[in-house]
């Protein structure tokens, strides 16, 4: 039957590949009219042929530029209709970053639903008008009274055209399909990565990387949606999706310098941190500053996209740092590398969409991004798949007597089988994790307190030894083991390990200044300690030798605080 589920296999693979071909032969064979056409015909673009009151052209694209008009200063453009107009007739334009009436003929023909409401934008935004024009307003006088509403945005009115507004309809969403799709199908894999993030998180070793970029991509992929301006057909009112997408924007950041905390092993901590609490700070401001009516969102979108590039650079560093590290690696790094890479390409378009829209272009402020996402989607698909699907089988795989196979029974921690196995996975992978730190801790005088105050109370002596030795590395994600009575082992990954082995075992110190601090405890608790690092210095020894060179030195750490105690 397997011989036969593989010929079966092979003549469906024929089938669909034949049928693909055939409906796309249809597809290019095809030249004749398409309904947008039929619906469409007799359409008259009319964006040149507008003029001021003084009589000189309009450039409807750059209302901005337009010498003489500044923010709030109300101004008119004017175009005479055909002496002939169709029975169903609209003027149908696309308005962006004004506030406008329009007058047929002398007469208020049309003006914007405007609400005043704190939580809305200074301005309609971005708008599609469809304005019904009628046979005896032929050879009238069409005049759009407007007022631009910010000083350094583009304000223009585009797409502008006298006809049927179904075959206009179909136009705009026929221009603007594959960049919805695009954003469309980021917005779904930023799901699809959520979801995958919880049975990933069902292991012992949690790490919320497709979470952070889970969040990232539907943020911004929900922003390239609002970009390609066909939610603005749907709802009535434009401002509420202008609010959508200049809001966005400072949503982006955070999530983003998470999953790079997160993900990259070469990261510059200090930085990452300091720039996610300075896009919460601009948050807050820009929200305070909305909400005062001093200035709305989009005003402060410099703030924001600031602190967007700041992020864009340090995701370019870090993506090319760690990119060429690994390429000269042993070891298969390309689930790094395509992941540097892939993050790079976001940095770079992102960096080009925020310079495209200071120039004004008045154009899809998402067209490059969305680029450097689907690069991205790319590189981190095809190379993360098979290291996805092994943590999504090891979280769904864990249960609860696995759990209890690898726990210790008095302290909840690691157990020395646990340990072990660690020590084999990390001496295979070593060459891939580059710093490796093992600390080695013995808990002092155990005997005398068994021997004195029995071994309940020992007992309680080691739990509050391993409370104090986790809590210690909580900040250096360290996972901690019991490998014997009274000895427990710590692993730490990353970088200036041995830095960071000293701030430990000092705030491990702490931890035991306090507690011996109190009254009535029965005994002091004193934790001997001592550790070694494995990188590139090191890289024939076995991680076996490395971690009796940390026991090692925790005997000679353990002699020393005798001695002393002694001469005290």
């Amino acid at each position: 039957m397997k011989k036969g589920s593989h010929l079966i296999q092979m003549i469906y693979v024929i089938m669909v590949s034949c049928f693909a071909i055939l409906l796309l032969w249809a597809v290019i064979y095809y030249k004749g009219p398409q309904m947008r056409d039929d619906l469409a015909q007799g359409n008259i673009p009319v964006e040149e042929g507008w003029f001021l009151t003084g009589g000189d052209e309009a450039d409807l694209s750059h209302l901005q530029r337009i010498e003489g008009i500044a923010p709030y200063q109300e101004t008119s453009v004017y175009y005479k209709l055909p002496q002939q107009l169709r029975d169903i007739a609209f003027l149908c334009f696309r308005s962006k970053n004004i506030n406008y009436q329009v007058y047929v003929g002398g007469k208020l023909r049309y003006e914007p639903y405007h609400e005043d409401n704190i939580v809305y934008m200074k301005s309609q935004g971005t708008r599609w008008n469809f304005i019904p024009l009628f046979p005896d307003d032929a050879g009238k006088m069409v005049e759009i009274r407007f007022m631009i509403v910010y000083e350094n945005a583009t304000a223009c009115i585009d797409h502008v055209v006298i006809g049927m507004a179904a075959g206009q309809l179909l136009d705009i969403v026929a221009e603007k399909a594959v960049a919805a799709i695009t954003a469309g199908l980021i917005m779904l894999i930023g799901i699809i990565l959520m979801v995958l993030d919880i049975p990933v998180n069902m292991q012992k070793e949690k790490n919320h990387e497709l979470l952070y970029l889970g969040v990232f991509a539907f943020m911004i992929g929900a922003w390239c949606f609002t970009e390609t301006n066909l939610l603005q057909i749907f709802f009535g009112d434009s401002r509420m999706i202008q609010l959508l997408s200049c809001g966005l924007i400072p949503l982006f950041t955070i999530p983003l310098m998470l999953y790079l905390n997160a993900s990259f092993e070469q990261k510059p901590e200090k930085l990452i941190r300091g720039i996610c609490f300075l896009s919460a700070l601009q948050f807050i401001a820009c929200t305070v500053l909305h909400f005062l009516g001093i200035m709305d969102y989009h005003e402060t979108l410099t703030m924001a996209h600031a602190i967007l590039i700041l992020a864009a650079i340090m995701l370019f560093y870090s993506g090319v740092r760690n990119s060429f590290k690994f390429l000269g690696e042993q070891g298969n790094r390309t689930y790094q590398v395509a992941r540097g890479l892939g993050l790079i390409s976001i940095a770079v378009t992102a960096a080009i969409d925020v310079f495209r829209y200071y120039l004004k272009t008045g154009g899809d402020n998402a067209m490059f991004i969305r680029f450097g996402l689907l690069i991205w989607i790319i590189c981190f698909g095809g190379s993360s798949m098979k290291r996805t699907v092994e943590a999504v089988r090891k979280g769904v795989h864990v249960d609860f007597v696995s759990q209890l196979a690898y726990m210790d029974g008095l302290t909840g921690i690691g157990n020395r089988t646990a340990f072990q196995e660690k020590m084999e996975e990390f001496e295979k992978r070593k060459h891939e994790e580059g710093s490796i730190g093992i600390v080695v801790f013995d808990v002092n005088n155990l005997k005398w307190v068994n021997d004195t105050l029995g071994h309940s109370e020992g007992d309680q002596m080691i739990k509050k030894g391993a409370e104090s030795i986790s809590r210690a590395f909580t900040q250096e994600k360290g996972d901690c083991y019991r490998i014997g009575g009274d000895e427990f082992v710590v692993f730490i990954l990353g970088e200036q390990i041995a830095e960071r082995c000293g701030q430990a075992i000092e705030r491990l110190q702490e931890e035991l200044n306090a507690y011996n601090s109190q009254q009535n405890r029965g005994y002091d608790l004193s934790i001997a300690s001592g550790y070694a690092v494995y990188d590139e210095s090191c890289a024939e020894k076995t991680l076996a030798e490395l971690f009796e060179i940390a026991d090692a030195r925790m005997y000679e750490n353990k002699k020393n605080m005798k001695n002393k105690k002694n001469n005290s």
